[in-house]
This record gives structure tokens, C-alpha cells and sequence, in this order.
């Protein structure tokens, strides 16, 4: 089930670097630290970390995806080609046979480069580092994958470009491969981020754990038969802080092209999705 949505997209970028799904950093750390990110994925695998989602479903494909050019805009407009003004937000995203992504590409309002990601994988096929790159390809950071079986969690830890720690993130899984919980420690804070999850199919319900930094929030998700998110909500300290509707387009493979975002009768943002697929012309 996808996590991902127009308004989470935004924060995930802003506050973790990517995605998304979002996300992607990194320089050249110390062995050690290659070191156990890599005893840590080749080692006997729990066989639930083979049940996560890959990328295509988080983020809502289906197929044998190849490439997505995705552009974000303000408001609704049918039929428009890449321009700058309107536009909040370009990436392309770039697939293995696998769906798993092994590049992102990102570019600012005015259509030109902002940062680039390259994903890397161990000989099971699990991620073991990304690297993102500034605009003028130098580094920006690095993310290290670490897998624990004995509680089933996968451990991101965030390198800045000269290998300072910048945070680290612990994401939980159940029996079928479905988050249950996560939570984030950034260096300047004691206290961690904690989100627990609750995931009945079509309706996933996070809720943090408040500290002295956040208040209580509870965030409401829910999908069609799909998998797609069509309904998203947020509530502060009990009481309704907003809620999003979502429509969609879609092409001959059943995937969505265009994703309207409307709050009311508003409509606030619109995606278009260009997809190329493996063996398609």
C-alpha cells in the first residue's frame, strides 16, 4: 500500500532528502561503516524483508515500469507540456526489472537539475546504499541500509558529503510485509520521531507518539481496490487539520498518467506521469 501522497510527498523531500516515497545522499565513509551496512545485508535474510513493497507499488504502479517523468503543478490544466511558473516539482524516476529504482532525478520550478540519486543493491537484490548528488555533481550525502532479523526492522543511517552523522531511521515490519512502525533520530534531538501503524487493507491509520517536539498527530489514509490513495486526512490534537480527495487518469496499462489533489471543490494540485514500460515501444 502506498504511503505516498501530494501533500507527504512535499514533506518527505523537504525533510529527509528524497523520498518517497518518497528518498538519497552520501561521500565516501569510513570502511567500517561500509562494512557493517554490507556483512549486515548479505547475512541470512528474514524472509519478510522479501515481502516489502517494492518501489512500483509504493508508488503506485503496476507492470514492467521502466521510466516515470513525473511533473507536479498548481490548479488543474488538461493537456500542458513541460514549462516553468507552474510547476512545484519534476523528477524522473528510472526502474530495474525488479521495480526497484536505481536513479532519481529532480529539478527545481524553473525546469532545470536540482539533485540526482543513484540507488545500490547487494547480490539479494536489497538496497544497501543511495547516493545523492548536489546540482553540480558533487556530493550531497549518503544513506546506509541495515537489516536487523532479529526484530525485523531495516535501519537507514544519513551521512552528510564530509561523513558526519546526520540521522538515522528504524522502520519496523509484520509478518506480511507491512510497516508497523518507524521512527527517526536526528542528531541535534534526544527524543525520536515514533509513528505506529495500523494497516486494514484499504485504510492505514499512522499516529505518532508526542514528545517535547511534536504535538499528537494522526494521519489517515485510505485507498481504492487499486491500491491507489484517494482520501487523506490529518488530525492535530484531535481536531481535523485537513483532508485531501484524489481522482485519477489512467493509460492503457492501467496506470494512473494524471492525479487531480482537491480539497472541497478545489482542486490544489494536479500530477502528470509519463511511463515507459520494459518491451513497450
Amino acid at each position: 500500500m502506498s504511503n505516498r501522497s501530494m501533500k507527504s510527498i512535499f514533506k518527505v523531500f523537504a525533510n529527509f532528502d528524497v523520498s518517497i516515497r518518497q528518498l538519497m545522499k552520501r561521500y565516501i565513509i569510513l570502511p567500517i561503516f561500509a562494512l557493517v551496512v554490507f556483512v549486515s545485508a548479505i547475512s541470512e535474510i528474514d524472509p519478510v524483508f522479501k515481502k516489502v513493497s517494492n518501489d512500483l507499488k509504493s508508488m503506485e504502479l503496476h507492470g514492467k515500469v521502466r521510466k516515470v517523468t513525473e511533473i507536479t503543478i498548481v490548479g488543474k490544466v488538461i493537456g500542458r507540456k513541460d514549462q516553468a511558473g507552474d510547476t512545484l516539482y519534476k523528477y524522473i524516476y528510472s526502474f530495474n526489472d525488479y521495480g526497484y529504482l536505481i536513479n532519481t532525478i529532480s529539478y527545481d520550478n524553473n525546469i532545470k537539475l536540482n539533485w540526482r540519486s543513484i540507488y545500490e543493491y547487494d547480490s539479494n537484490g536489497f538496497k544497501t546504499v543511495v547516493i545523492q548528488y548536489k546540482l553540480d555533481s558533487t556530493l550531497h550525502s549518503k544513506h546506509f541500509f541495515v537489516y536487523h532479523t532479529d526484530d525485523t526492522c531495516i535501519e537507514e543511517r544519513t551521512y552528510d558529503s564530509t561523513g558526519k552523522f546526520a540521522c538515522k531511521n528504524f522502520t519496523y515490519y509484520d509478518s506480511i510485509g507491512n510497516v508497523k512502525k518507524s521512527q527517526f533520530y536526528f542528531m541535534s534531538l534526544l527524543d525520536p520521531y515514533i509513528y505506529n501503524y495500523s494497516d486494514s487493507g484499504r485504510r492505514v491509520d499512522i499516529k505518532n507518539t508526542p514528545s517535547r517536539y511534536s504535538n499528537k498527530v494522526h494521519y489517515i489514509k485510505r485507498y481504492n481496490f487499486r491500491g491507489e490513495l484517494v482520501m487523506e486526512a490529518t488530525i492535530v490534537n484531535g481536531k481535523l487539520d485537513s483532508q485531501y480527495s484524489y481522482s485519477h487518469i489512467y493509460d492503457a496499462e492501467g496506470n494512473w498518467v494524471i492525479r487531480y489533489q482537491t480539497q472541497k471543490s478545489d482542486t490544489l494540485y494536479t500530477q502528470y506521469r509519463k511511463i515507459e514500460y520494459y518491451g513497450l515501444q
